[in-house]
């Protein structure tokens, strides 16, 4: 018991971890407070149901992430959505790629026909440039929000987080696992968390034309997140290069555990976002120069 516990927080500790480095470059002091707020919007689910009539603590444990990350998703949406580009989402959905075969082989046609459908179009875009125009933009990024859905899918399910929903009994994993896996659960929850929003389902008050106008607008957030410029042919073509070599020996050879391997991936892919971020000319600094 008190070692599933203490995995539990090692979780938590990871899910936390990864929200103050989304944050890190646009904090301000006020963060703090609705940070705090997420906290305690997390703590509610601590409580029982109404018509609960056993207390399953592990479930709770993990709706308290749950709502904490949805609650920080929803606060901080202008300054942790993530920017991306046409290497990035290729990179993502060789991830993708990776994990499906990993995971389901080269039995299943249907699958393996959509993803190549996928791969093919994002690597088109990477030499032939789709993403100039507005609608590819948008297209783009609603294709990376699912590609997140899918690799959370594969990635978390009966696997990981088997340990909220059996007990914890025989649930056996390594601390470091744990973490990675709480840095990628926030990032991947959010971004579904953001595809969800674009859903045209009317609120309780409000028509559907009202609601078709708010996911116009998320829609025009997310394509602005879009970055069409700082891409280079050089730099996809070794991106695909060096990361099919990297899956291809790790697939043949199993020298990382693959859950562990794309967790770390996953929590590490905003890192290599804001170096590529961080080298990117302004346009408008050059323009006045």
């Amino acid at each position: 018991m008190g070692y599933t516990l203490t995995t539990i927080f090692v979780f938590y500790a990871g899910i936390l971890s990864e929200a103050v480095f989304l944050l890190w470059a646009k904090f301000e002091r006020s963060d703090i407070w609705k940070f705090i707020c997420c906290l305690a919007v997390a703590m509610i689910a601590l409580a029982p149901g109404k018509n609960e009539v056993f207390y399953d603590p592990f479930w709770h444990f993990f709706l308290v992430a749950l709502f904490f990350v949805i609650a920080y998703a929803f606060v901080f949406k202008t300054k942790i959505l993530e920017r991306i580009d046409g290497e990035l989402l290729i990179l993502w959905d060789l991830v993708l790629g990776y994990l499906i075969i990993e995971r389901f082989g080269w039995t299943n046609i249907v699958i393996l026909l959509i993803l190549a459908l996928s791969t093919g179009l994002v690597i088109l875009n990477g030499f032939i440039r789709l993403d100039k125009k507005f609608a590819w933009r948008a297209f783009f990024y609603v294709l990376f929000l699912c590609i997140i859905v899918t690799i959370s899918a594969c990635l978390f399910q009966f696997d990981r987080l088997s340990l909220f929903f059996d007990y914890g009994n025989g649930q056996v994993v390594l601390f470091m696992d744990m973490f990675f896996t709480g840095m990628a659960f926030l990032y991947m929850i959010a971004n579904i968390w953001y595809l969800l929003e674009l859903l045209p389902l009317p609120g309780k008050y409000q028509n559907f034309q009202q609601r078709m106008t708010q996911v116009k607008d998320d829609i025009a957030i997310l394509a602005s997140e879009y970055d069409s410029d700082n891409v280079r042919k050089t730099r996809v073509a070794l991106t695909i290069i060096f990361t099919v070599i990297l899956f291809s020996i790790n697939y043949h050879y199993h020298l990382i555990n693959d859950t562990f391997l794309i967790s770390i991936i996953i929590s590490s892919m905003p890192i290599f976002s804001r170096v590529k971020g961080s080298n990117t000319v302004d346009p408008n600094t050059v323009a006045q120069s």
